[in-house]
């Protein structure tokens, strides 16, 4: 089954990737079909398309290849996919039996086919939406067997309308929206709208719109899977519009919030290099402005990484200067509505008459404008156990005098808990403690007769301001010895101060180490998934889930960089699986939740089990490529 790997490879990439956006299709791509892009009309309000999904190359220089071309991998994606669609057709009886045997096809097709949806016109009139849209689906040599799976769900809809000639008409109630469909040649057409369908039939013979040329231009990928576009400037128009006089959003809110500089989003994703690439560019006329430009545009440079490990697992750094945050925000609030930030400002003024301090001057001003997040193994973390956040001081004077202000009112708000049995007498709930180590004081919350896994600490050296989940991170971050290599150092890092479009922010995952971390209850989840859909009918068992050895080989560090440019926010993501990188940290909550249930489950009642054999064929050693 060639493309089985494309029809589910999102399942299991979901299962140990965090969920993460856009959906992972065509993987490995085909080759680009042109058709797909001349398909696009010149004007355009959102468009999507898929190169459709080939068959894995083993042999392939490119990492993500390898790992959907594993033998494990693509018997999970199989097996998965077999299983599924025979519960559906199992379960199904009379009319339904015919949905679940053709739906499964004509979606496969529809997956793993080049393909391309979009809208170019939306509006409301007097008798409802009016939508100009469509698709187009390159059916290959599939084209008969689509057309008789489309013959057999024909005949479960009720009596529709003659479109006349080759197009097919659903039957939709007065007011909505035409929809025609039919084969053109080994093409799929779908047509919403009066005459769309015809139109995608004459663009197909013409060229691609100068918007999508300067897309792919603009965001070049070497093997293109997904294709974006938004065209946020005309959506708001059209929002605007539908409002009415006095109905939409306020002028003055689109400019403060910046979002009348949008233009668009638009986004390239595919294989690149030796992994998976994808290129979003959120456009804009002018400077960015509002909720874009609260964080300034200063690139980062290797020395803003100094304070993070070279062995961190999960790490990011940003440009975040609190005093133009808060300036910001003032100045959007004002715009919006001037009462607004007077109501802003007074509650600051009310704060800050009650703590004794100048927020602004004793602690937005007296922090740096670099912050770097990070859990390293050397300093004692394991995937986000060892959480550290620092930040350069640029007074320290004033930021000492403003903590331990603030420390002394949360002294003072520390009341009294109840007694028990081992600690007679009223006994404070938490108090703060602080001890001295290399010449820095630290203070950390120490909790009293509760169970906490955590002991939040702090500490303000002559240079840094450093926070983290435990004395003990801080410890071990004071003791790194002066010039200790950094993530700066680390080559999938080192790359991206070489560019013209160095990055505002970097998000850096160590994927290996967080999935071999991951692994044991990512087969906990997996299990307690399979137990409650064998119970729904759905046969999924143990046996399909690759094991870490077929994945790990192949996964390298995972990477994500926002950028400053001159025409927008550039968001580029490089790594071995097809994900939102940041989100792999939060990847151990869902997977911890799974493992308790599937415990707990186990503990309730003990099911009737069956003993089942795999054939396992022995596979020849990979060296792990970074």
């Amino acid at each position: 089954m060639v493309a089985a790997s494309g029809f589910t490879v999102w399942a299991w990439l979901l299962i140990f990737g965090g969920g993460g956006l856009p959906l992972p299709l065509s993987l490995p791509p085909l080759p680009e079909d042109p058709v797909m892009a001349s398909a696009a009309p010149e004007e355009c309000l959102w468009y999507l398309s898929w190169s459709g999904t080939a068959k894995a190359d083993a042999a392939s220089k490119n990492q993500t290849e390898r790992l959907l071309a594993e033998e494990e991998v693509q018997r999970f994606s199989a097996e998965l996919e077999h299983r599924i669609v025979a519960a559906l057709r199992e379960h199904a009886q009379g009319p339904e039996a015919i949905a679940a045997q053709e739906a499964p096809k004509l979606i496969k097709v529809a997956l793993t086919r080049p393909a391309a949806l979009f809208v170019s016109d939306f509006k409301i009139g007097q008798r409802g939406p009016d939508i100009q849209g469509g698709m187009i689906i390159n059916l290959g040599d599939q084209t008969d067997e689509v057309k008789g799976s489309l013959d057999r769900l024909a005949t479960l809809l009720p009596p529709g309308i003659s479109a006349g000639g080759k197009w097919q008409r659903l039957p939709t109630p007065a007011g909505a929206p035409v929809v025609e469909w039919g084969i053109d040649a080994k093409y799929l057409i779908v047509g919403v709208g009066e005459g769309s369908a015809d139109g995608i039939v004459a663009r197909t013979k013409g060229t691609p719109p100068n918007w999508l040329v300067a897309i792919r231009k603009r965001l070049p990928v070497e093997r293109p899977a997904m294709v974006h576009f938004l065209n946020i400037k005309k959506i708001v128009t059209l929002v605007q519009e539908a409002g009415g006089p006095g109905r939409g959003v306020p002028p003055q809110v689109l400019d403060a919030l910046g979002l009348n500089t949008l233009t668009s989003l638009a986004s390239v994703s595919g294989l690149d290099g030796s992994g998976w690439t994808s290129r979003e560019l959120l456009g804009m006329e002018g400077p960015p402005a509002g909720i874009f430009n609260l964080t300034g545009d200063d690139p980062l440079a290797p020395a803003d990484l100094a304070s993070i490990p070279e062995d961190a697992t999960f790490a990011f750094a940003a440009r975040l200067d609190l005093d133009r945050v808060y300036r910001g925000i003032s100045s959007i609030a004002g715009k919006i509505d001037p009462r607004a930030r007077m109501q802003l400002e007074q509650g600051l003024a009310l704060a800050e008459n009650h703590l004794g301090i100048d927020l602004s001057r004793d602690v937005f001003k007296a922090v740096g404008d670099t912050w770097c997040v990070y859990s390293a193994p050397s300093e004692g973390g394991l995937l986000v156990t060892g959480l550290t956040i620092v930040a350069p001081v640029r007074d320290r004077e004033r930021l000492v005098k403003a903590e331990e202000r603030l420390r002394a009112i949360a002294n003072a708000a520390i009341g009294p808990a109840r007694g028990g049995p081992n600690f007679p007498g009223p006994r404070p709930e938490s108090t703060i403690a602080d001890f001295e180590f290399r010449g820095n004081q630290v203070h950390f919350i120490n909790f009293v007769g509760r169970p906490m896994p955590i002991a939040p600490a702090w500490c303000i050296t002559d240079k840094e301001l450093i926070v983290s989940l435990s004395p003990q991170t801080i410890k071990a971050h004071l003791s790194r010895p002066a010039g200790a290599k950094s993530l700066a150092d680390v080559p999938d890092v080192a790359h991206l101060f070489e560019g013209q479009e160095r990055p505002i922010h970097i998000a850096y995952v160590d994927t290996a180490t967080m999935l071999r971390t991951l692994y044991p209850l990512v087969q906990f989840a997996f299990d307690a998934i399979s137990s409650e859909s064998q119970r729904e009918g759905i046969q999924l068992d143990a046996s399909i889930l690759p094991s870490a050895a077929a994945i790990l080989p192949h996964l390298a560090p995972s990477v994500s960089t926002a950028s400053m440019t001159k025409d927008g926010l550039l968001v580029v993501r490089q790594g071995t699986l097809p994900m939102e990188f940041e989100t792999l940290p939060l990847m151990s909550m869902p997977l911890l939740y799974f493992s308790r249930r599937a415990v707990e489950s186990h503990a309730r009642s003990m099911p009737a089990t069956r003993i089942e054999s795999v054939p396992v064929k022995p596979a020849a050693a990979q060296p792990v490529s970074r």
